[in-house]
């Protein structure tokens, strides 16, 4: 899972300028920043899969996923709010971003917390 999500992320990554020309047409360049902030998206998903689905749940830590994608909804929310206004879709792209990142380290904090002490 995590391979097909950096795998996915690298070519949105390299190839927004492309993608965006092709699919949104020539005059939405300034579109390529944004997708380039975004392609970090599909690791971070592919990660939450592995941790959530494969490590989290089978253990009985259903709590645990859900508080961290609220938490992670509340950092995206906030980071949005601050960076919005003064940055514009960059800067929203970067708080969807951050905050995905953001569920992933709490996630992973908690669970290997969890797994050290047993």
């Amino acid at each position: 899972m995590g391979a097909i999500g950096a795998a996915m992320s690298a070519v949105a990554w390299f190839s927004a300028p492309h993608l965006v020309r092709i699919v949104l047409g020539p005059g939405y360049g300034d579109a390529v920043p944004v997708l380039k902030v975004l392609a970090v998206i599909p690791v971070v998903v592919a990660m939450n899969g592995v941790l959530g689905n494969f490590w989290a749940l089978p253990i009985g830590r259903e709590s645990l996923v859900l508080k961290a994608i609220l938490a992670a909804g509340a950092a995206n929310l906030a980071i949005v709010a601050v960076l919005l206004p003064r940055t514009g879709a960059v800067g929203g792209a970067v708080g969807v971003a951050l905050g995905a990142v953001a569920a992933e380290v709490v996630l992973f904090t908690v669970l290997f917390s969890a797994f050290r002490r047993r």
